[in-house]
């Protein structure tokens, strides 16, 4: 459940992400959908990949694929878009109180997650 809301949740904001940094690349219109076509299929190729796999290997590829997943958010967030963010001073409050909300919300969703994952918040 955590993992489909938190890919659901962030797909259309990387969509958008990406389709800026292709209009900005001064791409054409035709190689711009051409693009996000093949980004668009990614995703559930992805998915089906991920399936096999576990299917074969079994349940602790998920822990490593997760792992790996997770680090590698946090190291381009932290090297590369944190700091990108943070090299122009216009705005820099607005854009911590809106990095610390994204951190106070993820928080939540996560205690909250393992709460429903577990139990715990179901009347039984």
């Amino acid at each position: 459940w955590l993992l489909a809301s938190s890919i659901g949740l962030h797909q259309p904001a990387e969509s958008i992400a990406l389709l800026v940094a292709l209009l900005k690349a001064g791409l054409t219109h035709r190689q711009i959908i051409a693009m996000l076509g093949a980004f668009s299929c990614l995703g559930p190729i992805g998915i089906a990949l991920g399936i096999g796999a576990k299917a074969v290997v079994g349940g602790v590829f998920e822990h490593w694929m997760v792992a790996i997943t997770a680090g590698t958010f946090i190291y381009v967030g932290a090297t590369e878009v944190i700091a990108e963010e943070f090299e122009d001073p216009a705005n820099r409050w607005s854009k911590f109180s809106a990095l610390a909300s994204g951190m106070a919300t993820i928080g939540l969703v996560m205690y909250f997650g393992e709460g429903l994952e577990h139990g715990a918040l179901h009347d039984h």
